[in-house]
């Protein structure tokens, strides 16, 4: 026996595992395949539409003649056969003009069409009945997570959680879904099973291609309607709401399980997930990128840095961040966050993936009340003192300094990182001297691909940071220094 499923799955490659839940009934094969089914679609001439009304009464036009009642007996590729009150009349159907019919009208025409079928052939017990089904992952339902901050100002942050639903798989009714924070790993996620016939591919969303920039794999957003619900409050009666009915740990990943989800094919939704507090302070950060220096030196082309880049490094400003420390029972995931103070909007920037017990910063604006005022200079050179691929190289002794000034009316904390294209020789203040490894690509920051051949040059040069922890005093009259020393190579 065979049985056929209509609906043809687009699965990843290697998850679509079909199945028979009957004892004594075994599934030999599944085949996908087009299968040639009755359909319809509108009569595109006047022949079509003619001889899909046969003997209804119309009021025919010639294109010469004045207009008469009759009705159709045949039509065939040029001669049509008219029912008149004079008898029957036999006339070229091109020179028909229009025909206006009484009552209804059949508009349509048979046209078969191809459709996409599933076969799941079984073998067994004769006249048994079975269950059978497949499942399978494929591409089309995702949630975007997005929270909403509320600061009270004394050190503690009210979370919300909540989810945008995107359904470009099927209809849902009353289905559970399960929404997942952390990093699923498919090995073949962009790679579609050969059971989905090749004619399907090309009806795959837009919406499934992926987007970077969010750890738990999101899709970006399309418009579409959304589904909303009545105001009222449900007493047992009618459609049961999304609830979010529970929240767990599994392996590496943490699961939000939501019941009763029903949403169409092309839907979204929106709905709270969570509500939880968290404990934040206030830091200042500064990151300070490596010097301008001419071309010759090899060390970077400054029309290579994006605006952003180029803003960093002709202008710093410090950034006021938000640290959350993440003491809830669940941990944060990557998406959109509104900040706001005691329910007034602050500004909107972004969460990353958090672990319970981890922090986090989420960037809130320029922190224009505090100045930065940065000075680098040469203090020595030592000619051809190396030598590398044939050439020789000067050594350059750089001095710098940081002077930050805080004009605020509180004292401020504040993280100063600068990074230096050379080997830093001191920084005083305390801070933390360290070198990045160059053949290590978690160890670089994400602007240094943008210097041009650096990475040439740091291979004897090396590439420096230095890490500074302040505070600043408020008002502005008393202003803190960082001084620090590095040199380079050039020729």
């Amino acid at each position: 026996s065979v049985a056929i499923l209509d609906e043809l799955p687009m699965p990843v490659l290697g998850t679509f595992w079909p199945y028979v839940a009957q004892s004594g009934v075994t599934l030999a094969s599944v085949t996908a395949g087009m299968k040639t089914v009755p359909g319809e679609r509108d009569a595109a001439s006047l022949r079509e539409l003619l001889s899909r009304n046969l003997g209804k009464a119309a009021t025919i036009r010639e294109f010469d003649g004045a207009p008469y009642a009759a009705s159709v007996l045949s039509v065939s590729d040029s001669l049509i056969l008219l029912k008149t009150e004079t008898g029957v009349k036999a006339t070229d159907l091109s020179r028909i003009r229009e025909a206006t019919f009484e009552g209804e009208v059949v508009k349509s025409v048979p046209s078969p069409i191809q459709k996409p079928q599933l076969s799941l052939r079984l073998t067994g017990a004769r006249g048994a009945r079975a269950t059978v089904g497949v499942t399978y992952l494929q591409k089309g339902l995702r949630w975007i997570p997005s929270y909403k901050i509320d600061l009270d100002g004394k050190g503690q942050a009210k979370v919300k959680l909540q989810a945008t639903l995107v359904n470009e798989l099927a209809d849902l009714d009353g289905a559970t879904a399960n929404l997942v924070i952390g990093v699923p790993s498919f090995a073949f996620k962009d790679s579609l099973d050969p059971i989905a016939l090749q004619q399907t591919v090309a009806n795959l969303s837009p919406l499934f291609a992926r987007d970077s920039r969010m750890s738990n794999a999101l899709m970006g957003q399309m418009a579409g309607p959304v589904r909303a619900y009545a105001a009222e409050s449900d007493s047992g009666g009618g459609a049961s709401v999304p609830e979010v009915t529970g929240s767990e740990q599994n392996e590496d990943l943490f699961v939000y399980s939501v019941k009763n989800v029903t949403l169409k094919k092309g839907e979204r939704m929106v709905l709270p997930v969570a509500e939880f507090t968290v404990s934040y302070k206030n830091v200042y950060t500064l990151e300070l990128l490596p010097s301008a220096t001419r071309n010759a030196s090899g060390f970077y082309d400054p029309s290579s840095l994006n605006a952003e880049q180029a803003r960093l490094a002709a202008a710093p400003k410090a950034r006021h961040q938000i640290r959350l420390t993440n003491t809830s029972m669940y941990p944060l995931t990557t998406g959109p966050a509104l900040l706001l103070r005691n329910g007034k909007v602050l500004a909107q920037g972004q969460t990353f993936f958090t672990a319970k017990g981890a922090t986090t910063d989420v960037s809130l604006t320029d922190a224009t009340d505090i100045t930065i005022k940065r000075a680098d200079k040469e203090s020595a050179r030592t000619p051809q003192v190396l030598k590398v691929d044939g050439y020789q190289y000067d050594k350059v002794g750089m001095t710098g300094s940081v002077e930050l000034c805080n004009y605020r009316a509180e004292p401020v904390e504040i993280e100063v990182v600068r990074y230096v294209l050379g080997k830093v020789a001191s920084a005083d203040a305390n801070g933390t001297i360290s070198a990045l490894d160059p053949l290590a690509d978690d160890a670089l920051p994400g602007w240094f691909g943008q210097y041009g051949n650096g990475f040439e040059r740091i291979r004897f040069t090396g590439l420096g940071k230095i890490a500074w922890k302040a505070t600043l005093p408020p008002g502005g009259k008393t202003c803190v220094t960082l001084d620090y020393a590095w040199h380079y190579f050039t020729r």
